[in-house]
């Protein structure tokens, strides 16, 4: 959801922050804290605006990225198995990977799951925690292109505010 931003009016010139205004003014003292009622007797009015619509649009976008790229690295549920899957767990699952390849075809490990507890796994299972987050990545990336498209086609703050960034598609 985009949030206003407030502004202040003081002398026909409008400020981006009150610090700004009491810059300009550096010989007047305003009171710190002061309440709209105080700031209105004293002339200053406060202004509560959108950013601009395409400001607000980059906004967005770069909020719908971070969700998708928070969501990428969130815990991978496998075989009733909750993995770790930030960079040094997956890491460290790709190293394990590897010595199984030297390994004999039964070999297993036991492996500390998000929730803390331990569990024996194998290559296979390594293999498919990888696969559950690839197929989890792609459907994270979709989400992503069918938002963005979303809010490059918005016309307004309105339409903006509408669009949620966690939604599925369909």
């Amino acid at each position: 959801m985009i949030q206003k931003v407030i502004k202040y009016k003081y002398e026909g010139n409008t400020y981006d922050s009150f610090s700004q205004l009491k810059q300009a003014y550096p010989y007047i003292s305003f009171p710190a804290g002061a309440g709209d009622d105080v700031l209105l007797a004293l002339g200053i009015e406060k202004v509560e605006t959108y950013p601009p619509l395409e400001r607000c649009k980059e906004l967005l976008i770069n909020a719908a990225k971070m969700h998708r790229n928070t969501a990428e690295v969130a815990p991978v549920e496998y075989k009733g198995n909750t993995y770790d899957f930030d960079t040094d767990s997956r890491d460290r699952l790709d190293v394990a990977l590897k010595s199984f390849s030297v390994q004999s075809d039964g070999a297993t490990i036991n492996w500390g799951m998000a929730d803390n507890t331990t569990a024996t796994i194998n290559a296979a299972d390594i293999m498919g925690v990888f696969v559950t987050s690839a197929v989890r990545s792609n459907m994270l990336h979709e989400q992503y292109r069918v938002t963005r498209e979303k809010i490059e086609r918005a016309q307004s703050i309105e339409d903006l505010n509408k669009i949620s960034l966690g939604e599925t598609i369909e």
